[in-house]
């Protein structure tokens, strides 16, 4: 497939499914409707599955809020409907005429959130390849914009690709300041899975002064769907995994000497059911990029192979580490 057309054949794909299931929605927000209790059934246990699904698998303070949020005006908005909808039954069976006020407001909320996504999409796709002559990006304040919801999504991808020196008299690390406030990740803090024996040990070294090392071993636990890793360190491993899946991908055996730690010993997932990565070269990077971006807080380079295509190279880092938050942010 020609790379012209493989740019557009997904738009051609989205958008005429998204514009039918607009007209379903509008269609059903207006006139008389026929009652299948069927099929509300099935979609009211489906979703409920489902969203009992995510909250087993993330189970997050803020995934815990949005869900008694949502139920909360959901009960709301069902009682205000059942209360204004209007109930016959013909010849052509029982229906319902529902307000045509709540459909409206649900539609543009629907509108609203995918008018938003879309923007994300494209300015991060607008962001894999500054334009030439482009003037860089200024250097970050002292808390990190993404961490405050301020910075945009396609921008933060183009630092996560493009990478930037720290600067300060921080020692090279940022997060170090304040580190006596973060949450210190422990293995029950999220549902894992062990490494399988199909392993191998790759080409990982670093060595960490004692703020680093203190910093390091804190780890981080995931507080949303856009976080990617579990990070933990029960001694002398760090142990790294995947959020979604509880998958271990990366063990790190940390020394820890009089002053700081070093790395002994690293070790990557090889069970293909598990992680499909077979570079062990890769693997160190990506790993080199996860200890200094998450738990070290820099701004550091996001590894993209070069057979990637630019405008995929934003879609590879949001897969990978999503938004990237650090156990400072």
């Amino acid at each position: 497939m020609s790379p012209g057309v493989a740019s557009w054949l997904p738009t051609a794909i989205f958008v005429p499914l998204v514009g039918f299931m607009l007209y379903r929605r509008v269609r059903r927000t207006f006139g008389r409707q026929p009652v299948t209790p069927k099929r509300m059934g099935v979609r009211m246990v489906l979703l409920s599955v489902i969203s009992v699904g995510f909250l087993v698998w993330m189970p997050t303070l803020n995934g815990f809020a949005a869900t008694t949020i949502g139920l909360t005006l959901g009960v709301v908005l069902a009682t205000y409907g059942l209360k204004h909808t209007t109930y016959d039954v013909t010849a052509a069976g029982a229906g319902y005429t529902p307000t045509p006020w709540i459909g409206l407001i649900v539609t543009a909320l629907f509108l609203g959130r995918f008018a938003a996504r879309m923007f994300s999409v494209y300015e991060a796709r607008a962001g894999a390849s500054p334009e030439p002559g482009g003037s860089p990006d200024p250097e970050p304040s002292a808390e990190p914009a993404h961490a405050r919801g301020l910075l945009p999504h396609g921008q933060l991808l183009r630092r996560l690709l493009r990478g930037r020196a720290q600067e300060g008299a921080d020692d090279g690390c940022r997060g170090c300041r304040g580190a006596g406030a973060m949450k210190v990740a422990k293995r029950d803090d999220w549902k894992i899975e062990s490494m399988p024996d199909a392993r191998t040990a790759i080409a990982y070294t670093r060595v960490f002064d004692s703020a680093e090392h203190a910093r390091v071993i804190r780890g981080i636990v995931p507080e949303e769907m856009e976080d990617k890793w579990f990070v933990f360190y029960e001694a002398p491993w760090l142990w790294f995994h995947r959020s979604w899946t509880g998958f271990a991908i990366y063990a790190v055996k940390l020394r820890v000497m009089e002053v700081g730690s070093t790395v002994d010993e690293t070790w990557v997932n090889r069970s293909p059911e598990q992680y499909r990565e077979t570079d062990d070269a890769y693997d160190a990077e990506l790993l080199s990029f996860l200890v200094e971006r998450l738990l070290l807080g820099r701004d550091v380079r996001f590894p993209v192979r070069p057979s990637v295509e630019p405008d995929k190279a934003p879609l590879l880092v949001h897969h990978i580490v999503g938004h990237a938050r650090s156990n400072e942010d």
